[in-house]
């Protein structure tokens, strides 16, 4: 069977961008504030960057299964609704080390700004 490799594209595409991203943020944040700050925003950019490549991950696995695509965007959608609890329960980790929690934050937010960035970039293509 063939699969839409729609989900694979711009995963990989989030996952450069995001990483260019919070590598930018993390040299302001260390510049203007402190490394804290700065190695917050990595630590938050580095946990979206590892949650994308996990879910293409699972995807290319179960697309070598040849799983149906219905499961696989099913199980995608669900991996991606964990992550808000995942999201909350590092917050609360990052609460007791020395990285800054305004900076991991920032760091979480890398992706969302990617990803509006993109659209408004497709948009403008179109």
């Amino acid at each position: 069977m063939k699969y839409d490799q729609t989900f694979a594209r711009f995963a990989r595409r989030m996952i450069r961008q995001t990483a260019i991203a919070a590598g930018i943020f993390a040299m302001a944040g260390t510049m203007y504030w402190n490394w804290q700050v700065g190695a917050g925003v990595v630590a938050g950019g580095l946990f979206q960057i590892l949650f994308l490549s996990f879910l293409l991950a699972k995807e290319q696995q179960w697309e070598r299964q040849e799983k149906d695509p219905v499961f696989i965007s099913q199980r995608l959608s669900l991996f991606a609704m964990c992550r808000l609890v995942l999201q909350i329960l590092t917050c609360v980790a990052v609460v007791f080390t020395p990285l800054n929690i305004f900076g991991y934050l920032v760091g979480l937010l890398t992706l969302t700004l990617m990803t509006l960035v993109d659209r408004v970039v497709k948009l403008i293509k179109e």
